[in-house]
């Protein structure tokens, strides 16, 4: 039994080793450290059969701006774990964002990679709707040369809605969307939200959609009612600053909303801070306070110095 159990400690000595390795990094990276890209670099020398610290890396590549790396170190990861359907749903990610460095001539290829990542992801993990979103954009999106197709989105849609009563209204929205049917789409992300009142991404969608219909007042409650019952999902607050500054009304909520989202801890998918800075300086602007609405541009400047429209407003304020 002693002999067994030895054994067992030296087969799980490398992965505990790996988890270690990688404790640091994560955390870097989960806290949106600025010194997480390089220890992820260092420890994908270091332990370069190591996917879970490849994957990290790419994703850290992507955040940064940098896609054709992010490619590399996902292409890596999938090439460590061929298994993994995240893997490739990943991969999919950063073959998207990558598409527009690649020439003319290639982009077509190029698709069909896009394509084939996130139908692999779907063929280890069927249930994997992140992926079958993805692919649904894709077939929407694309040129039917390059592989796109309404009919192959369709059966996304229809697949999702096996899984998912919520997540499939939201695949019915934007296929009604991308058919112009913008008052059907509403309806639609209606019924998302309604079906699923905790996930906030159908609630952004239904905003944003209001938004474009002209319906000001429904968008600006959505996104207050975001704030009031999930107060952790920095989108309902980002969104009424943003929508405050382009309707160019409730100016006072807009800059306390947006106050508030720039004291939330960072999510992924969220925007980043330079742009609440930018949006907050539009607000105060529009307010007259135009010393403090200087301060936000130029602080959103010193997060990103090539960030044109702040420049743009603060050169105007000027």
């Amino acid at each position: 039994m002693r002999r067994l159990l030895a054994i067992l400690v030296l087969a799980l000595l490398p992965l505990l080793a790996a988890a270690d390795s990688l404790e640091t990094p994560r955390r870097l990276f989960e806290g949106f450290d600025p010194n997480a890209l390089a220890a992820l670099q260092d420890l994908t020398r270091s332990e370069p059969g190591n996917a879970e610290a490849w994957s990290l890396l790419g994703r850290a590549q992507l955040r940064a701006g940098d896609a054709e790396s992010a490619v590399e170190s996902l292409e890596r990861a999938v090439e460590l774990e061929p298994e993994r359907a995240e893997r490739h749903y990943l991969l999919g990610q950063a073959y998207g964002s990558n598409i527009n460095n690649v020439g003319m001539l290639s982009k077509l290829g190029y698709a069909g990679k896009i394509r084939d990542a996130f139908a692999r992801a779907i063929e280890l993990d069927p249930d994997h709707i992140n992926s079958r979103f993805a692919l649904l954009q894709f077939f929407l999106q694309a040129p039917g040369i390059a592989g796109g197709s309404e009919d192959k989105a369709r059966a996304q849609a229809a697949e999702i809605a096996k899984r998912s009563v919520a997540r499939g209204h939201a695949a019915r929205a934007q296929l009604l969307q991308h058919e112009e049917k913008a008052a059907e789409a509403i309806a639609a992300w209606r019924d998302a939200v309604a079906a699923d009142p905790s996930y906030a991404g159908s609630r952004l969608s239904l905003g944003i959609s209001l938004h474009a219909a002209g319906n000001l007042d429904e968008a600006f409650e959505v996104f207050a009612a975001m704030q009031r019952e999930l107060p952790e999902a920095g989108q309902g607050w980002y969104q009424f600053g943003r929508l405050a500054v382009l309707s160019e009304q409730r100016l006072e909520q807009g800059e306390a909303s947006l106050r508030h989202y720039l004291g939330l801890p960072r999510a992924e998918g969220l925007p980043e801070p330079k742009h609440a800075h930018y949006r907050l300086g539009q607000v105060l602007a529009l307010r007259g306070q135009v010393d403090a609405a200087r301060t936000e541009l130029q602080r959103a400047l010193a997060l990103d110095g090539s960030f044109k429209e702040a420049r743009e407003a603060l050169d105007a304020l000027r």
